[in-house]
């Protein structure tokens, strides 16, 4: 009985957070707000996961799911995987929703624009549900809006869905639109206007925080074509944000010697690109750097995440860390500690920055979470503070935990000299996820299994 009110108190409050989203997201596309993140991802694996959430409920319903993607679709484009996946989301779950029988379809296709390199990306999702009536579908990507007063009670929802959908899709460059008839099912049909992508990043995109990427030219003009390349790559963070703890560390220069540790790429004016050399060095010609550039850190990149995944929980002991948590609510502090304890994990909490400040004066942390809203002192302040004090009180690494989640607020934390980012709430895997991947990193850079990292 009482594992129920807990479920039914947990279901209550996932509730209320859906619908809070909702509100967020619907009030930053009236304001236009919307800002696209844009990198390259790969399109049929980005189709096929999204699909796949909504497998449980269509296989209850005995409904069938069909993924069609056309050949002509590129393998990979240039675009906001976040905010198109969460367009897809609303409409293959509404068609979950309201269809009992017959099939989901989602398909995708390309559409070329002759002039660039850029087109449309088209999907459409048919569905052999309900339906809905003429006189409905004026006003259906209108906020708040249900086709009929029953709808909200029997299927539940806000009937701001739509509405989030179409301002996304706008932001992205493109239209949506609907058919349907009742008893025969619907139709919704978008598209976003993107840009093929030049360069293969394998399975799956490089996230900048993953890399560390320092430049060093003789050749000015040089310097600036590679930053370029990078910005056309979605890599320039990794040079604007200097990550010490990062997974991977590139130096990309025109003149100097391979450095221990760091995979140097040398851009020299050769007529033809050489093999890789002796150690962590890779060539390329300076004429074709636009193309070769992101190809040399790319494959640098996933023969590391490969080692890195499948090593990366082996032998590693956490017992030995040391986590202080910066957060100035008595009910959050309680949340992530319950949260560390359940991982096997104790921590020391603070309520400010001037309380972190004060205990790293007589204690070394491994892990800083730090709530970027604090009283006296904030956590960005507080950031800024231990980075200039590292030689006398360490280098811990130092992750946001706060609930603002604006693009914005992630350069902001690491702007300020944080590591990483958790956006509230967090949860048990969020948590265990991002413990995992800074203790492998630490162990990493020290070749054994002591937890500390030495900053640059």
């Amino acid at each position: 009985e009482q594992q129920a009110h807990v479920d039914n108190i947990r279901f209550g409050g996932e509730t209320l957070l859906n619908i809070i989203n909702d509100i967020l997201d619907f009030s930053k596309g009236e304001a236009k707000k919307i800002t696209p993140e844009n990198y390259n991802f790969n399109v049929r694996n980005s189709v096929s996961n999204t699909l796949s959430l909504i497998e449980e409920k269509a296989s209850q319903k005995k409904v069938d799911l069909i993924n069609k993607v056309n050949d002509d679709v590129p393998e990979y484009v240039y675009a906001d995987e976040s905010k198109l996946r969460q367009v897809l989301l609303n409409l293959l779950s509404n068609a979950a929703k309201f269809t009992d029988r017959g099939s989901i379809k989602l398909e995708c296709i390309w559409e070329d624009n002759v002039k660039s390199d850029g087109g449309k990306l088209i999907f459409r999702v048919l569905d052999t549900g309900i339906g809905i009536p003429t006189d409905k579908l004026k006003n259906l990507f209108s906020p708040f809006f249900q086709v009929d007063g029953g709808a909200s009670r029997k299927y539940g929802g806000t009937g701001l869905g739509l509405a989030i959908s179409k301002n996304i899709v706008k932001s992205l460059g493109g239209n949506i639109s609907v058919k349907s008839k009742p008893g025969e099912g619907s139709v919704f049909e978008f598209y976003i206007t993107c840009q093929k992508s030049v360069v293969n990043l394998g399975d799956d995109s490089i996230h900048p925080e993953n890399i560390d990427i320092e430049l060093s030219f003789q050749d000015s003009k040089l310097q600036s074509d590679v930053e370029d390349t990078l910005k056309n790559v979605d890599l320039y963070d990794a040079v604007k944000y200097r990550r010490t703890g990062a997974l991977v560390k590139f130096l990309i220069t025109d003149n100097l010697p391979s450095i221990s540790g760091v995979h140097t790429i040398l851009l020299l004016k050769e007529k033809d690109d050489t093999k890789p050399r002796e150690g962590e060095v890779s060539i390329v010609n300076q004429r074709f750097q636009s193309e070769k550039l992101p190809e040399a850190i790319s494959s640098v990149y996933f023969e590391y995440m490969r080692n890195y995944e499948s090593n990366k929980e082996d032998n590693l002991d956490l017992s030995n860390l040391r986590i202080l948590v910066a957060e100035d609510n008595v009910v959050n502090q309680k949340l992530v500690r319950m949260v560390l304890k359940k991982l096997g994990l104790t921590c020391d909490v603070v309520s400010n920055g001037l309380e972190v400040l004060k205990s790293l004066e007589t204690n070394k942390y491994n892990f800083i979470y730090m709530d970027c809203q604090m009283p006296e002192m904030d956590g960005y302040e507080t950031s800024r503070a231990i980075r200039e004090k590292e030689s006398e009180i360490g280098s811990p690494i130092i992750v946001a935990m706060t609930a603002n989640a604006m693009p914005e607020d992630r350069e902001k934390c690491f702007a300020a000299g944080m590591d990483d980012y958790l956006a509230k709430p967090i949860d048990l895997n969020t948590v265990k996820s991002n413990v995992i991947k800074w203790s492998t990193i630490m162990r990493n850079k020290n070749n054994d299994n002591e937890f500390e990292i030495r900053r640059k």
